[in-house]
Formats: C-alpha cells, structure tokens, sequence
C-alpha cells in the first residue's frame, strides 16, 4: 500500500506541472527564450540523456560482463562532455544569430540547403520517434506491475500527464519536470546501493566478491566481452551520437550563454560517475546475491535485489526508473513535435507564399505570424505524437520497434561528420554531404539486417566509410566543376541568409587544450592495466579505483583548460 502511495504522489507531483504558466510565443515554448541557467541547462541535460538503461540496462549488463562495463559508462558517457565545446558553444551562438529552432535550421543554413536540413530532419525523427512509443509501453509496464491495473490505463495515465504539461508551458514545463525527475532518480539509486550493501555486506557471496579476484573484476570482463578495441568503439559511439541527439541539440540552442555550457560541461562527468558507478556496483552485488541467472532476467536483477531487502516496499524504488524515463520522454515529445511543424509543415509553404508576403507588409508582423501559426501546430502535433505513439505501444510490433532503436546509436553517430562539416567546414559540396548521409543510412540498415558483418565496433565502419566517400566525392566534384566550368551545380533548394557558410572560428579549441583532452581521453582507456597483473585495493580492483580519478580528473581538466578560459574571453570582449 505504501508503494502505490509514493506512486501516486509522485505521478500528482509531475501533473502539478500542467498548471504552470503558460509560455507566450514560439521561443519561449521550444527553447524557454534561449535563458536556461547552469542549474536549468545542467539537470535538464543529465535528466534528459538517462533513461531507463541507466537503472535496468547497466546494472544487468555490470551482473553479465563484471566491473569492465563501469567505464564504458562512466568516463565514456562523461567524455562525451567535450561535444558542449565542439557542438554547444558555436550553436548556441548561431542559433541566436539566425533563430534557429530545430537541427534542420542549422543544417540548412549552414549548408544552403533546405532539401539537406530536410533530409537530416527526416533521419532524426526515424531514429527519435520509435523510442516515443517504447518508452510509453516501458512505463505501463512498470506501473502496470505495482498497481495491478491494465497497461493499457497505466500508459494512458502518463501520456496524459506528459502530454499535459509539454503542452502548457514547453520547454519550461519540461525543465522543471527533468530537475524533479532528476531527484528522484539519483535519491532512489543512491538510497539502493547503501540499502542493498548494508543488508548483505556479511553475506559470504558477498565478502568475496570484495576479497577474492575473480572474472567480474577481469579489465575486459567475463570472457572477454569488451575488450580494449570494443571499449574504445563505446567511447566514440556514446562521443558522436549523443550531442546529435535532436533535443540535445535543442538544449545546446536554449542555454543562456558560453559560461553556461562550461559548468554544465564540468560538471557532467561527476554526475555521469555516481549514477553508473552506484547501478554498476548493484549489478556486482547481484551475481553473489543471484548467481547464474538466465540471461533474460539479468536486466532485472535491480528489481530482485530491492524486492529482497525491501519486500513490498521495492515497487517503490521503481520510481527511479520511471522518472528516467518521464525525463527523456518528454524532451522527444516536444523536439520531435516542433521538427515537424518547423521543418515539413511551415517552410516554404504558408510562409514563403507570395500572396502571404504581399498582405504583410511588415517583415516582424510576417515572422510574428509565422511563429503563432508554427507554436499552434506544434502543439497539435504533441497530441497526435502522443496518442499515435500510445496506441503503437499497445500494439504488437515489438520487433519492428526494437530493430529501428537498435538502430538509433549508430543512426546519429552517422550523421556526426555531416554536423562538423555543417560547423566547421560548410563550404563542402551539398550533393556530397547527401551521398554521405544517405551511404551511412544504407550501412545500418545492412547492418541491423545482418547483411554485412565487421569484426570491429560498427561505428568504425561508418565514420571511415562516410568520411573516405565524402572526401572522395568532393574532391570529384570540385574536379568536375573546375574542367567543365558550365556545368551547373545541383540545387536542392536554397536559403538565404547573412551568414550564409561563414567560417566558425571557436576559440575554445586551441591546440593547447585540445592536447590536454587526448591525454585525459588516452588514460581513460585504461590501457597500462591490460598488461599489468589484476589486484583488489579496498574491495575494487585497482584499475576501477584509476577509472574513478581519471572521470574526476577529467572534470578538473575542463575546469582548468575552459573556466579560466571564458573568464579570460570575457575579458577581452569588454
């Protein structure tokens, strides 16, 4: 009974938030008008980036690979803090400049094609919106499982609420929601591991698994199953498909400025190692506690160690998963809602009407009703994202739905060269910018078919495959131009703006700091102790110890390279 009390407070807690103000305009809705603060920015970001994986997936995959799978997450997720440098800071920037709302603004300004930002824009739904509809399902299941209602009605429940309070205040709902969420998460985790450690810490299982060396503290876990090769392909995978994350990217538009980004950016390592060191600590505890379990129940074995030493309390640590999920669902909901109307429904049709022009004379009137008519069917479109993804989580298609979220890591770490490209290097050729989204596209789908197989991590096939064929096509091209100087360049449909393919110059990334980063990526690897003999200090092996300072480390590297550094920017500009 208690249980589903703390469920239903903390599902009134998220409704309240159908209540708060109502945001005004088409800025304020998607991007809170572009002023979140360190602490908005920052909880709204670690919020929205963990997900359900955080509690069931890493501590499952900590039971079934050991203490291996502990930097993966924790320095590999934490690293990927760099990206707010290389990403953030420039976007956050011309996102301003230019007015941009989605990833495709971006993309079709910075390249000049509006058919590119729509290609991009498309991608990223295809990747984005089947997680929508798992994640409803993911929640029904889970209060379905405490309450012993149907899932149909415990799926309905939070799309209602969700759906609820993105549609009152937007971005602004969803940041206050991601920070209550957040707490949530982290209080329940952390309460776990100190709940489920004092409980059986005197349990013989237990002693030895914090005594005794055995293939869970194994450098590549049991049998192998990451070695160094497979730990470095997580690093890049996590380093180039996260920051392309479409609501990520939104997040990067809406901060109040580069002092902003950079404390986010500190101290995101830091909270990157106390969630997945505290799941992957309970997944260690768990093979002594429940050995041998069959491999499809190994993602549930948080559940299991609750359910034992909390009884009919432990639905109410749940809560942690379930607020990973809120926290990540509804920032999709909202980007994917906005990327819609703003990128197939708005461009180039009402507002780029002659006849529309002709009747506003004013070019901030014509804006002005562009933004109205954008924020009133982006709104829309919530409520039809929202209840198409509820009525396809009920149905039985499950593969279908695993096949294109399996697919989605590697769909936006595809799309990583075209957004350098976009940044830093906007003057390369459009048509070979599409031959390169559109080989990478073709490689996953290969991949998820299992037409082809590699032998390495699969995101070195795509970044070096789209890489060489986006060179290969350029330099072709350009070739072409330059001997036949009539033949026409392809248009894919244009843009015109002031800043149309200006150079980015992003004084953060300096050879001087970008040095510091390589080495603090390079210790990360952790590759002195492959050769060094396995040993326990303080219950962990020694090189799990190395992991936690190297994360803390990197945090005080950012500190010190880019804090000092946008002081001294600052300074400069005044």
């Amino acid at each position: 009974m208690l249980s589903i009390i703390f469920i239903i407070i903390f599902i009134l807690a998220n409704a309240i938030f159908i209540f708060s103000k109502r945001a005004k305009n088409l800025a304020e809705f998607t991007l809170e008008n572009r002023s979140l603060g360190t602490f908005k920015l920052f909880g709204t970001f670690l919020a929205t980036n963990l997900s359900a994986f955080t509690i069931f997936g890493v501590s499952g995959s900590a039971y079934r690979i050991g203490w291996a799978f502990f930097p993966v997450m924790a320095f590999g997720t934490g690293f990927m803090a760099f990206s707010f440098i290389l990403f953030g800071l420039p976007l956050r920037k011309l996102s301003l400049t230019n007015n941009w709302i989605t990833p495709s603004d971006f993309i079709s300004s910075r390249f000049n094609s509006i058919i590119l930002g729509k290609i991009v824009s498309l991608l990223l739904l295809i990747f984005t919106l089947p997680y929508i509809a798992v994640q409803i399902g993911s929640l029904g299941s889970l209060l379905s499982s405490i309450v012993n209602l149907p899932k149909w009605i415990c799926s309905l429940v939070f799309t209602a609420i969700i759906a609820g309070y993105i549609l009152k205040g937007g971005l602004k709902s969803v940041v206050k929601t991601d920070i209550f969420q957040l707490f949530v998460l982290y209080t329940f985790a952390i309460v776990a591991i100190f709940l489920v450690f004092s409980i059986f810490k005197n349990e013989e299982a237990v002693k030895n698994i914090f005594s005794k060396v055995s293939e869970i503290h194994q450098i590549n876990g049991k049998n192998n199953s990451i070695p160094f090769i497979s730990l470095l392909g997580y690093y890049i995978l996590w380093f180039t498909a996260d920051p392309i994350f479409p609501h990520l990217t939104q997040r990067f538009y809406s901060a109040k400025s580069d002092k902003v980004l950079i404390k986010s950016m500190i101290l995101y390592p830091l909270a990157c190692l106390i969630i997945f060191f505290s799941m992957t600590f309970l997944g260690i505890i768990g093979t002594a506690v429940f050995p041998n379990l069959p491999l499809n129940k190994t993602d549930t074995i948080f559940t299991m160690l609750l359910h034992k030493v909390s009884g009919i309390y432990a639905p109410i640590f749940s809560l942690a998963a379930i607020a990973a999920i809120m926290s990540t669902l509804d920032s999709q909901i909202l980007t994917c809602s906005s990327m819609v109307a703003n990128d197939f429904l708005i461009k180039n049709k009402l507002f780029n009407n002659t006849a529309t022009q002709q009747k506003t004379s004013d070019l901030k009137n014509l804006e002005d009703l562009k933004n109205e008519k954008s924020l009133k069917i982006t709104k829309l479109l919530i409520i039809l994202i929202s209840i198409l993804s509820y009525i396809i989580s009920l149905l039985p298609i499950s593969s279908i739905l695993s096949f294109l979220t399996n697919s989605a890591f590697n769909g936006y770490a595809s799309l990583f060269i075209i957004y350098i490209c976009a940044l830093y290097f906007p003057k390369i050729e459009k048509s070979s910018s599409i031959l390169t989204i559109l080989i990478g596209f073709t490689l996953i789908i290969f991949q998820n078919l299992k037409i082809i197989n590699f032998h390495l991590p699969f995101i070195f096939i795509i970044l070096g495959f789209e890489a060489f064929m986006l060179i290969i096509s350029n330099l072709i091209i350009k070739f072409l131009r330059q001997i036949k100087a009539k033949i026409p360049q392809m248009k894919y449909g244009q843009v015109n703006l002031v800043n149309e393919n200006e150079k980015i110059i992003n004084p953060y990334l300096t050879l001087k700091n970008i040095i510091p980063v390589i080495i603090i990526f390079l210790l990360g690897l952790n590759i002195i102790f492959y050769f060094l003999p396995l040993n326990l200090f303080l219950g962990l092996p020694l090189w799990v110890w190395y992991q936690i300072i190297v994360t803390i480390l990197l945090s005080a590297v950012f500190y010190l390279l880019f804090e000092r550094m946008e002081i001294d920017i600052e300074n400069r500009t005044k």
